[in-house]
């Protein structure tokens, strides 16, 4: 029997260096807490300096006045900053998200209600069906079957996954960036737009990101195929999505505070540097499988072929999502920062549900409907047994 998708497919909790990966990020909530404590600590500290001082009264003999205010003047500053380097020295978070991806017939498949592999396959058949040389190499390049019957993950099919996924999460994070500093006048002046061309540093990693934000005037599916039926996205008179039949036109932007600066690490791996703050996004694709039972496979997605999993039909594939972030210390002396950079731990809140597939099988009660399921197959059985 099949395990269930809910024993297997649960937050990972594997550690980033020593971060523990969790399913809520609560990093600036800890970090008040903190601050709280080290007013308690600097009270300490004082106390203590001060009976230093005495001490050092104790030495006028062959210290100057001057000489006894400086030391202690020094120890003071000293102890402080001590205790606030102990208090921030953790003040790291990782959140870790672990979603699935089947792919059928070399073919992305959708997942009712599930974002991250109903945009996936939005985006992976949108760029395959209008670059041809795209599609070839995803055709010539599959995952499975390779010789060695292990997955290629250094293929075009694994590369073009992993650029699929963190678009998907880049285009939920500027849809999330403006919502969240919309809801506040406050920020209007405290934030900046990074538009397409700031960003552009992030293209050679990410053909998807890039083909499908460059300007649609320029883009031949769209010259050639126009019509009433068209799905358009407007603001202030220009548009910033079109959907013209598996085309697709995305504006890309994001809306960021003012001292972030956003450039990329490494394959899958893009950081947003602050004075205040680090948040490194991170989407991880070695070919390994995630376990769905038979029953969602078959009942919820549609797919009946009893050869499909890790075979030539081709595979549910895992794929793993960090949010990290860190806190320098500049950002202790500043309760602003923290109000603008919360926007991490919004984001990273709002993507559970929509990326990790735990969390998306029990929004969905997934657990109560296979139990049903099988119930219902077993009465129709023993039915079918009566009646023979």
């Amino acid at each position: 029997m099949a395990k269930s998708p809910l024993a297997t497919a649960e937050v990972s909790t594997v550690s980033l260096g020593s971060l523990p990966g969790r399913i809520y990020m609560q990093l600036l909530k800890e970090a008040v807490r903190a601050r709280a404590g080290v007013v308690n600590l600097l009270g300490i500290a004082i106390v203590l300096a001060v009976g230093v001082n005495l001490v050092a009264a104790g030495l006028s003999s062959w210290l100057t006045p001057w000489g006894g205010a400086v030391l202690g003047a020094v120890l003071v500053f000293t102890t402080s900053i001590v205790v606030v380097l102990v208090q921030l020295r953790s003040r790291r978070e990782a959140v870790v998200y672990r979603g699935f991806l089947p792919i059928y017939k070399g073919v992305p498949v959708r997942v009712p209600g599930y974002h991250l592999a109903n945009s996936a396959e939005m985006y992976l058949r949108a760029v395959l069906d209008e670059k041809p040389a795209l599609a070839a190499q995803w055709d010539a390049e599959p995952l499975l079957p390779t010789k060695s019957g292990l997955p290629n993950v250094n293929g075009a099919q694994s590369r073009l996954i992993r650029e699929a996924v963190e678009y998907v999460l880049l285009d939920s994070l500027s849809t999330n960036l403006t919502d969240y500093f919309n809801k506040d006048s406050w920020f209007r002046t405290r934030i900046r737009t990074h538009e397409r061309d700031h960003l552009r540093d992030l293209f050679p990693d990410n053909r998807i990101l890039e083909f499908l934000s460059s300007p649609y005037e320029d883009r031949d599916g769209f010259a050639e195929r126009r019509s009433a039926e068209d799905g358009e996205v407007r603001t202030r008179g220009r548009a910033i999505a079109i959907y013209s039949g598996t085309r697709i036109f995305s504006e890309f932007r994001l809306n960021l505070p003012k001292d972030v600066h956003v450039r990329r690490l490494a394959p899958g791996r893009i950081l947003f540097d602050s004075r205040y703050m680090q948040t490194e996004l991170k989407v991880e694709f070695d070919g390994a499988s995630y376990n769905l039972d038979r029953d969602f496979l078959e009942a919820y997605i549609g797919i009946k072929d009893h050869d499909f999993v890790y075979s030539d039909s081709g595979n549910v594939w895992s794929v793993r999502l960090t949010f990290e972030s860190r806190l320098r210390w500049r950002s202790f002396f500043s309760l602003r920062a923290w109000r603008l950079h919360k926007w991490a731990e919004s984001f990273a809140e709002k993507s559970r549900n929509r990326f990790d597939g735990a969390s998306f099988l029990s929004s969905i009660s997934w657990e109560a409907t296979r139990t049903m399921l099988r119930v219902q197959k077993t009465l129709g059985s023993s039915s079918n047994s009566t009646h023979s």
